[in-house]
């Protein structure tokens, strides 16, 4: 039987950057009534909380958002991000670590590492070391489509979508008018008629990409525009804070 379609294996962590990325997840929030974290509010740099449009989606699923869901502004995130401060980052994934263990989480789900966006890749190293103080029999990490589409043979589990459980995804999606712009990022992931889970090997984070990540060519161009002072990098603030969350202590 293939692991992660035994419902008697335990019940499933979902985490997440920012509220709103569960919409992509739609059917498979009805089918395993996972629990959520959000590490942000979605708000951006000047746009509005989500996380009342995401506890609405949950809700509507059966699936349950963390106590703490949405725990901290994206101004903060970043802001803690490019000043190096691990105890940020730390405090919430003990948070996290400590609901997950009440909740007996025994697989987990998180966005997966692309060099899009800063918080999506740590959202991932987040949950891997999560994964690790679980300790479950064993914890598994799973991820899914976000910005990219990944390698189909790294497929871990597949949930193909019935009418009734696409219509109910699109009203979703219809319904959350805060995600604006980013529904149209994410567009063919969210028109997918299935929804597929994929294994997630812990990522190495090495010292140096073969690409620069788009992250840090739109930051450079919020430079030039003014519109940022500062710009998070892969390799002074993602990577270590990345290999920090690995082994939280």
């Amino acid at each position: 039987m293939n692991f992660f379609s035994d419902p008697l294996l335990g019940v499933v962590g979902l985490v997440v950057a920012h509220p709103g990325h569960e919409v992509l997840l739609h059917g498979w929030l009805e089918t395993d009534r996972p629990v959520i974290a959000a590490l942000s509010d979605g708000s951006g740099g000047a746009g509005e909380d989500r996380t009342d449009f995401s506890r609405s989606v949950i809700a509507q699923t059966g699936a349950r958002a963390c106590a703490n869901f949405g725990a901290a502004p994206d101004a903060s995130w970043y802001s803690a991000l490019l000043n190096k401060d691990a105890d940020f980052f730390l405090t919430e994934q003990h948070r996290l670590i400590a609901e997950f263990q009440q909740a007996n989480v025994s697989w987990l789900v998180c966005d997966p590492v692309e060099f899009y966006n800063p918080m999506h890749d740590l959202a991932n190293a987040m949950t891997q070391g999560i994964s690790v103080q679980l300790g479950c029999d064993p914890v598994r990490v799973l991820t899914y489509n976000l910005m990219d589409r990944q390698d189909p043979a790294l497929a871990a589990r597949t949930i193909s979508l019935t009418p009734d459980m696409l219509a109910r995804k699109e009203a979703a999606v219809r319904t959350y008018t805060a995600l604006g712009n980013e529904a149209d990022d994410m567009k063919d992931a969210l028109r997918a008629p299935d929804e597929v889970l994929f294994s997630a090997p812990r990522f190495n984070w090495p010292e140096t990409l073969e690409a620069v990540p788009f992250y840090e060519e739109f930051g450079e161009q919020k430079l030039r525009e003014r519109r940022y002072d500062r710009l998070i990098t892969y390799r002074e603030h993602v990577r270590p804070m990345a290999l920090r969350l690995l082994e939280p202590t």
